[in-house]
């Protein structure tokens, strides 16, 4: 009875094991042929294939783009179904698309395979011709670009479209559309082009199924100077300058120029059409409130207004929205000056005058009554010890001095 009971519960186990192992499919499933694509819109492709199998669970889709190599899923579908719908497939790129059947023992061992251009395709191939005009102050530019696919449906239009922003798109006024153009392209000239302005460029194309873009193309307009202040004739009104022979600017982007012949120090604030009177303006003269011939300034970080006073020899120093200066270098301070020509204030506060009269540069300390000799000083002359006219300097964060030295025609560097 034992034994028979025995038996009875092997042949049971072996009925079931034989039964699981026939739900499983024993083979991969054959791969799906004859891949078809069809673009249904701008953006959207239709695939279609061959299902050579009938132990599927589904099937898997993937594509790579420009020729990508690494391929993405993107898509499942059922057993039996033949189509897929690609909605995220942007025109203007080539698309690599493969299909293999699956099932629980493994994938078909062939995919089936094709690619598709999403037309319309359009390329911005060059910029040429960039050019200035003085007559009209405008810029100018040529834009190529070249048809690589145009597909089943016919252009509507095509042309350039820019901006001073990237990616610029046929909703913007600043495009052309284009009628004429040859077998694989055309071309069109951009004119009055902002100065001083980057420009983003793209050729598009656009039919029935949407509009796509070619590779943005960048460049850069003429940059010509700007005129900051003056400019309204030689002459001694607050919108003009007279021989302007220094410059500075403070933190808050305003100019202050020293107005040679008109004996004060101009400030003109950003976009300002006319100047603000900070120093002299009271005729030539050598009064605290006057100026003669001023030749340089210097701003330090209080706002203090340092001016070369050339023709009374000396340096004076004007506060904020003061009526007259201090002197602080020549004049009747130990060390005199021989017609200075120009003043920097460096981090520490301390001061650096070009004096043309004795061919060098002095240095005052803050608050000090007397200067130090830090270049030439040993004579007129085109020695590296000496200096020729020097005119103007600055003074870099490690104290290095750099004199224009007008007389040897060099620029000269002064390590202290």
């Amino acid at each position: 009875m034992r034994k028979f009971a025995y038996l009875s519960l092997l042949t049971l186990l072996a009925l079931t094991t034989c039964q699981k192992a026939g739900d499983e499919p024993k083979e991969v499933p054959m791969a799906p042929t004859e891949l078809t694509l069809a673009q249904e819109s701008g953006n959207q492709i239709k695939l279609t294939w061959k299902d050579n199998a009938n132990n599927e669970t589904g099937f898997k889709i993937e594509r790579a783009a420009d020729r990508e190599e690494v391929y993405q899923l993107i898509g499942t579908v059922g057993a039996n179904t033949t189509t897929y719908t690609d909605n995220n497939a942007p025109s203007g790129t080539r698309y690599e698309y493969r299909v293999y059947a699956y099932n629980a023992t493994g994938k078909s061992v062939e995919y089936s395979i094709n690619g598709i251009e999403m037309c319309p395709v359009v390329v911005t191939d060059r910029i040429d011709n960039i050019s200035f005009s003085y007559q009209t102050q405008t810029n100018s530019a040529s834009v190529f670009a070249a048809i690589v696919c145009q597909g089943v449906s016919p252009f509507t239009s095509m042309g350039i479209v820019w901006s001073t922003s990237p990616n610029p798109t046929v909703s913007l006024s600043t495009k052309t559309s284009i009628n004429l153009f040859g077998p694989n392209g055309f071309w069109f000239n951009m004119t009055n082009l902002s100065l001083n302005s980057t420009y983003y460029i793209r050729a598009y194309a656009s039919n029935s199924l949407g509009t796509t873009y070619g590779n943005e193309k960048v460049f850069k307009t003429q940059i010509i100077g700007k005129t900051v202040a003056g400019g309204n004739g030689r002459g001694g009104n607050s919108s003009q300058l007279s021989w302007p022979s220094g410059v500075a600017r403070d933190k808050d982007g305003n100019i202050f120029v020293a107005d040679f012949e008109n004996h004060r120090v101009q400030k003109w604030a950003p976009g300002a059409t006319s100047g603000t009177t900070v120093a002299g303006g009271n005729a030539k003269g050598s009064a605290a409130n006057q100026l003669d011939t001023p030749t340089g300034v210097c701003l330090d970080a209080a706002g203090n207004i340092y001016v070369a006073d050339h023709g009374n020899h000396r340096v004076q120093k004007w506060a904020p929205g003061a009526t007259s200066g201090t002197t602080v270098a020549g004049g009747n301070t130990a060390v005199q000056l021989n017609f200075p020509t120009d003043v920097f204030i460096d981090g520490t506060g301390n001061m650096y005058v070009t004096d043309l009269g004795s061919y060098g540069v002095r240095k005052w300390a803050p608050d000090a009554n007397s200067a130090k000799q830090v270049a030439g000083g040993s004579g007129v002359g085109s020695s590296g010890f000496q200096l020729n006219t020097p005119l103007d300097l600055i003074v870099d964060l490690n104290g290095n001095i750099y004199i224009a030295d007008a007389g040897n025609s060099r620029i000269q560097k002064w390590v202290q």
